[in-house]
C-alpha cells in the first residue's frame, strides 16, 4: 500500500465529504447522494451497478490477479434533525442532517475505490463497494436486508464496515470479537375502549389506565424474568392519551411504543412473547382491546476474530498499536450491517473522528455533529490495508 498516495487524497476526500454533508437525504430518499456517488465512481473508472435496493449503488473494482471478493458497506442516509453548526458545509436541507458520520463512511469507501482503481495490477481479487440506503430505519425494513436479498453480495467472501466514533480522538480504532451490537425491535401498542366522563368513571372505561399498567408491568420483564447475566433493554419511549383541552374526558384510545435491545435470540423471543401476553391480559382486565405490533428490525451484530485481526494489523501500521483497542463489553445500539454476516466472514469497527481538543463537544445524533477531516485518509488507508492483507 502506498500510504503517501492515500494521504495525498486529503483535499478531494474533504471536498466529497463536505458536499455529501451539505446535501443530506433521509432513508430511501437519497436520490442526489446516489447520483453523485455513481458519478464519482464513473469518473474513477469503476464498474457501477444500480437498480437494486431502491437507490443503492455498487462500485466494483476487479483486480488483475485472482483472489477473493471483498465487500465494503457504506451507509448513505442522514437523520431527520436540524444542523445547527456554523460551517460552510452546513446542511442545506432543512430538518435533515448527517449527524452520524454516514457522509464520511461514503467518502472513505470512495477513497478505497480511488486507490484500487490506481492499483488494479496489484489487487488480488475483487472489491465490491456497497453504498447502502436507509441504515437509520426511516422506514422498515432497513436497507441491508434488501441488499442481501438482491443477491449482489452472494459471491462476497468477507464484508467490512467502518463507523466513525466522535467520542474518541482521531485515529483511535475500536474492535470487538464476537457480539458487538444488539438486536433491535420496534414495538407499538394501540389500546382502545369506550372512554367515559371523568366525573363518572364507574360508567365508562379508560384506555389511559390500561396503558399506565402496561407501562409499569413492562419494567419488570427484564428485571425479574430475564437472567441477570443476559443483557437486555426494554424502553418505552412514548405514551399518548387524552387531551389537555378535554380534562374531564377519559380517553378511549392510548398509544405507546418503544425499543427492545438484546444480545441473545432466545431472550429476545421470550421478551416479545411476554410483552404481548401481559398487554393482552391487562387490556382484558380493563375492558379494553389491544393492537400489538412488533417489528424485528435488526439482528445481533457479530464480528469474526479472523477479520478483526486483519483490521488490527492494518490499523497498527497506520495509527500505531497504542491507538488500537478492544471493547470489553458490547453495546446496546444496533446497525443493520449485521445482516451481511450470514454465510460470510465480517467485521464492523469504530474509528475515532474528533480532534483531541474538541472531544466532548458533540456525539452521535447531535445537531452540531462534525468530524476531523484528517480521519478520511486514515479511514481509507486502514480499509485498503485490511483488504490487501485478506487478498494476498
Amino acid at each position: 500500500m502506498d500510504r503517501k498516495e492515500i494521504y495525498s487524497y486529503q483535499d478531494i476526500l474533504t471536498e466529497w465529504r463536505n458536499d455529501f454533508h451539505a446535501h443530506p437525504e433521509l432513508g430511501f430518499q437519497e436520490f442526489r447522494t446516489s447520483k453523485r456517488i455513481a458519478e464519482i465512481l464513473e469518473e474513477l473508472g469503476a464498474e457501477v451497478v444500480q437498480g437494486f435496493c431502491k437507490n443503492a449503488v455498487m462500485g466494483i473494482i476487479r483486480g488483475e490477479k485472482p483472489g477473493p471478493v471483498v465487500g465494503i458497506r457504506a451507509d448513505i442516509d442522514a437523520l431527520a434533525m436540524d444542523d445547527v453548526k456554523n460551517a460552510p458545509y452546513k446542511s442545506q436541507n432543512a430538518g435533515v442532517c448527517h449527524a452520524c458520520g454516514h457522509d464520511a463512511h461514503t467518502t472513505i469507501a470512495l477513497g478505497v475505490a480511488k486507490y484500487f482503481m490506481n492499483h488494479k495490477e496489484e489487487l488480488c481479487g475483487t472489491v465490491k463497494l456497497i453504498f447502502q440506503p436507509n441504515e437509520e430505519g426511516t422506514v422498515i425494513p432497513t436497507g441491508a436486508p434488501l441488499v442481501v436479498e438482491s443477491g449482489v453480495t452472494d459471491d462476497v467472501d468477507m464484508m467490512l464496515c467502518v463507523h466513525l466514533h466522535p467520542d474518541y480522538k482521531t485515529g483511535t480504532v475500536l474492535l470487538r470479537d464476537r457480539e458487538m451490537l444488539a438486536s433491535s425491535d420496534d414495538f407499538k401498542l394501540s389500546i382502545s375502549c369506550e372512554g367515559g366522563h371523568g366525573g363518572y368513571p364507574h360508567s365508562g372505561t379508560d384506555a389511559l389506565i390500561a396503558a399506565n399498567q402496561i407501562f409499569n408491568a413492562y419494567q419488570t420483564i427484564v428485571s425479574r424474568e430475564v437472567n441477570v447475566l443476559t443483557p437486555a433493554v426494554l424502553s418505552i419511549c412514548y405514551l399518548q392519551a387524552g387531551s389537555p383541552d378535554a380534562l374531564n374526558v377519559m380517553p378511549c384510545v392510548a398509544a405507546m411504543g418503544g425499543t427492545l435491545r438484546t444480545l441473545d435470540n432466545s431472550a429476545r423471543d421470550y421478551i416479545v412473547e411476554r410483552m404481548e401476553k401481559i398487554a393482552n391480559a391487562i387490556c382484558e382486565m380493563n375492558h379494553c382491546t389491544l393492537q400489538f405490533d412488533d417489528q424485528y428490525t435488526c439482528v445481533v451484530l457479530n464480528n469474526d476474530k479472523e477479520v478483526n485481526d486483519l483490521i488490527a494489523e492494518a490499523a497498527k501500521e497506520i495509527v500505531g498499536a497504542e491507538n488500537v483497542m478492544y471493547m470489553e463489553i458490547p453495546e446496546m445500539g444496533s446497525d443493520d450491517f449485521a445482516f451481511y454476516k450470514k454465510d460470510r466472514k465480517a467485521a464492523y469497527y469504530y474509528l475515532g473522528s474528533t480532534r483531541k481538543e474538541h472531544l466532548g463537544e458533540y456525539t452521535f445524533h447531535q445537531p452540531n455533529f462534525d468530524l476531523d477531516p484528517d480521519v478520511l485518509p486514515i479511514g481509507t488507508a486502514i480499509m485498503v490495508g485490511a483488504i490487501e492483507k485478506f487478498c494476498k
